[in-house]
């Protein structure tokens, strides 16, 4: 028993002795820990950066120490790679959940009889809410329409004549002078008027 447990303390000094120390030089931490993955040199600090932590030094000397044991780093590889897996599963799951959406929207018939702006709107809420989801043709068909309806208001409102003036007595003419009412100030003068 007591030979089992010396062998298992030499074992353990032997794998501590393999990492960093403070007080170790920059040459023995890259001949125990290898080539940095990461270096930061500040004047006379350096600090390397390794799978299993940080090594600061400072005159060459480790002064600081952000060591992880090989378990510690199994466990936090561990940790992290659960993370990014339940990442995955979150944007999929979000993906599916935007398709059955848009499914659902390009099946209701009320969208699809709907006017063209009112099917963008549907549609820019859809992408707003599922952009790692692109949306139907249905959505740019409907911009299009959107766009030629718009073009045909702007030329029917530029082609129709302008709204004349509408003409004032000089009692209510002179009212709205001094009112300070600005917009009826220009008006014409009708030839019944007073001077």
């Amino acid at each position: 028993m007591r030979t089992t447990l010396l062998l298992f303390s030499l074992c353990a000094t032997l794998a501590l002795a393999a990492d960093p120390q403070i007080g170790d030089s920059r040459d023995d931490v890259i001949k125990k820990a290898g080539k940095p993955t990461g270096r930061l040199a500040l004047g006379s600090r350096e600090i390397l950066d390794y799978a299993h932590g940080q090594v600061e030094l400072t005159d060459g000397v480790v002064s600081s120490l952000k060591w992880l044991t090989n378990e510690e780093l199994a466990r936090k590889q561990s940790r992290d790679r659960r993370a990014a897996q339940a990442a995955a599963e979150a944007q999929r799951h979000k993906i599916y959940l935007g398709e059955t959406e848009r499914d659902r929207l390009l099946a209701d018939p009320g969208l699809k009889t709907n006017t063209p702006a009112a099917r963008v709107a549907a549609w820019k809420d859809f992408t707003a809410n599922y952009p790692e989801v692109p949306p139907p043709q249905d959505y740019k068909t409907a911009e299009e329409e959107v766009s030629k309806e718009e073009a045909t208001t702007s030329e029917t409102v530029s082609a129709a004549p302008a709204k004349p003036k509408p003409k004032l007595s000089s009692s209510k003419r002179r009212r709205y002078q001094r009112a300070g009412d600005t917009n009826m100030v220009d008006i014409v003068k009708r030839p019944d008027d007073e001077p």
